[in-house]
């Protein structure tokens, strides 16, 4: 990880503000279980909601929350779009 911050191209942050120019953004949240014993979707759609209003298009979306098979394609796909501005 290092040698990726030492080049200026990768740089981790909670500031929405700076994926208004990213190529691609990792959200990386927790997804803790419910009563139910499912995961807790509530995180990945605060992050996203957050998001809307700075990602453009083309931006590579990357989920890395652990969390049931499909989530991205049902969940988060629909939620990013339209992007942004």
């Amino acid at each position: 990880m290092a040698a990726a911050l030492a080049t200026g191209r990768f740089e981790p942050t909670s500031d929405y503000a700076y994926t208004a120019d990213a190529d691609a953004v990792c959200i990386g949240v927790a997804t803790p279980l419910n009563k139910t014993r499912q995961p807790d979707l509530s995180f990945i759609h605060a992050a996203l909601d957050m998001l809307a209003v700075h990602l453009r298009e083309p931006c590579l979306l990357v989920l890395e929350s652990t969390t049931f098979l499909g989530t991205t394609e049902e969940v988060v796909a629909p939620q990013a779009r339209p992007c942004g501005r």
